[in-house]
This record gives C-alpha cells, structure tokens and sequence, in this order.
C-alpha cells in the first residue's frame, strides 16, 4: 500500500488528490489494477505509467474514489511511478510488475466481479426470483455473474478468473474461469443445493463482492 497526494496549484480551490492504497501492490501485465483515495474526479482523466500513457480503453472505471484499469500488455517487470491525473491536480504512487506468466500452468487473478447474481438461465441477467418466488429446498440452483476481462487478454490463453462462492459467510466452491470471447466480458457459475429450509445469503467474491438474499420453502400443497 502506498499513499502520495498532490494538487496543481497551492493558490487554486481545487481540492487535493490522493491515493490511498493499490490493489494488488505487485501485479502481472494485463491484470487489473484498483486506485482507492480521493479527489480523482467523476471524469476519466489521465494515467501515466512512468513515462507512457495507459490507453483510455484500458480504463474500465473512474470515479471520484476508485479507478480500475487493466496494466499493459508490453510492459515490462520492474518498479514505475505511476502518476494519476484528475481535475488539473496530480498525484504519484509507486507500482510494482512481475515477470510474464509462466510457461506452465495457468495465471490466475481475481474477478472483478461486474454485475448483481442471477440464477439458473445464463441469457437472462439481473436479480430474480425463482418462478415461485422463493427457492425449492433439494433442487440444484445454478448462480451466475459476469466478470471484467482486461482489454487484450486472449480469449482462451493461460490466464483464467478466479472466484470464490460463500454460503452465509463461510466458503463453500472456489472456481476459475476462462476469459471467453464476450466482448470484454465473460460470465462464470456456481450451483448449490439448499438443504435446510430458512434464508440464507450467498456470495460470491473476487476482486469484488457481490451478495443475493435467498428464501428456502417448501411449495403449495407440500
């Protein structure tokens, strides 16, 4: 973790840019990278690594206290500054990047986990309920999510998305998924059979988190 903050101007208004934390501290060409702090701006703005700009289709979020972007492909391993610009004001932290990938075996990274979890029909994305409303106890339900692939990332190499799948808070899969050919994105799944009656809330956790409530009953007439 690093912290650096910086502003443009000592006599302007402008409020002060900081970087508060990278995540990961250390990470592979291509992977994503998550900013924390404050002050960057609600517009995307400029990335500077070292001396060369990270392309704008690199840059899958900018918001005013988290950025997330995808390292380049080229770049090679090695310490860099990297430097984030945001409403006239600049800022500076230190990243470090690893050698390639191996040449056996797959590299795996967390997904950024992109959407809400929905169930059973892998076309139908969004929140919903089963068509009784509340979910059957011994039937097989199958848990969907979309996950970011960094721009230029092969769709079938060695690099693969992993992800965890939590049951009221303790862990109960853990997968990892291909890149897929989903224009930037893929999706990946996780099937559970509920046993017990009662509600219970599955997550599901890589880069970033996302939980769903579920109600377990018995249907009309049972």
């Amino acid at each position: 973790m690093a912290i650096a903050s910086g502003t443009a101007d000592q006599g302007t208004a402008r409020r002060t840019l900081v970087i508060r934390e990278t995540i990961p501290g250390t990470a592979r060409p291509r992977e994503i990278v998550v900013l924390l702090g404050s002050g960057f701006g609600r517009k995307k703005d400029t990335l500077m690594l070292g001396k060369d700009k990270i392309p704008a289709e690199n840059i899958g979020r900018w918001d005013d206290a988290r950025i997330e972007f995808a390292l380049p492909g080229t770049v090679q391993p090695g310490t860099y500054p990297l430097y984030v610009t945001g409403e006239g004001n600049t800022a500076e932290v230190q990243i470090s990047v690893s050698g390639p990938q191996k040449a056996h075996g797959s590299d795996e990274i967390p997904a950024d986990i992109v959407s809400d979890i929905w169930i059973d029909d892998p076309a139908q994305k969004g929140y919903r309920l089963p068509p009784t409303g509340y979910f059957i106890q011994n039937k097989r339900y199958y848990f969907f999510f979309e996950f970011a692939v960094p721009p230029g990332t092969p769709s079938w190499g060695r690099t693969q998305f992993r992800a965890q799948f939590f049951i009221d808070g303790g862990k109960e899969d853990e997968r990892s998924f291909l890149p897929g050919s989903m224009n930037g994105n893929n999706y990946g799944v996780f099937e559970y059979t509920f046993k017990k009656e009662k509600d219970y809330t599955i997550g599901i956790r890589g880069l970033t988190t996302k939980t769903m409530k579920v109600r377990v009953g018995k249907p009309k007439g049972a």
